[in-house]
């Protein structure tokens, strides 16, 4: 299965064999790794049966980032099209499926958390065709029609990864999305 990462300058995406894969760009590596969790559902309300996973990414550092990822069936097989991003080092209690949406129950970090493990226990509803709704955590995955690119970004309150900005503005130059400019 091949997933989108969260590290643009590295690759986009990444294959699964084994439910690990790594990417290298020169030094720099991001390795995905398929955390073992997963749903059905009709994530896209088509009709036909889709699935959802939990996959983790770490690029060498002390934690990992947690994803919720919808892999959509095409008519053929199922295909990574959109990522939630969940938390880094979040720790997956349960993921259920109910009227098309994924429930996740996990453990995120809180204010004052050390990093070895989150402590903050949450209840959160995702839904693939209305992926803001019901989200809450620090960061947000970003998709728009017409766009392939996903955007994993913070609020403006957090610090922004310099990675985050050059994926954005790169997407704003190729779609065109930045409005008229001004003499």
């Amino acid at each position: 299965m091949t997933y989108f990462t969260n590290s643009p300058e590295i690759a986009e995406k990444a294959t699964l064999v084994d439910g690990e894969g790594a990417v290298w760009n020169g030094s720099l590596h991001a390795s995905l790794y398929y955390a073992g969790r997963y749903v059905y559902g009709d994530f896209n309300r088509d009709g036909r049966k889709d699935a959802a996973v939990i996959i983790g990414e770490s690029q060498g550092g002390s934690d990992d980032e947690v994803e919720l990822a919808f892999l959509i069936y095409d008519g053929t097989r199922l295909v990574h099209r959109q990522s939630v991003y969940l938390g880094d080092s979040a720790i997956i209690n349960a993921l259920k499926q109910r009227s098309g949406k994924v429930i996740v129950d996990m453990r995120i970090h809180q204010q004052g958390d050390c990093q070895a493990g989150p402590t903050k226990r949450v209840r959160n509803v995702y839904d693939y065709l209305n992926p803001t709704a019901d989200i809450r955590g620090d960061h947000h995955i970003s998709v728009k029609d017409g766009v392939e690119e996903i955007l994993n970004l913070q609020p403006k309150g957090g610090k922004t990864k310099p990675y985050q900005v050059r994926q954005g503005r790169k997407v704003i130059v190729r779609y065109r999305l930045g409005g008229e400019e001004h003499a």
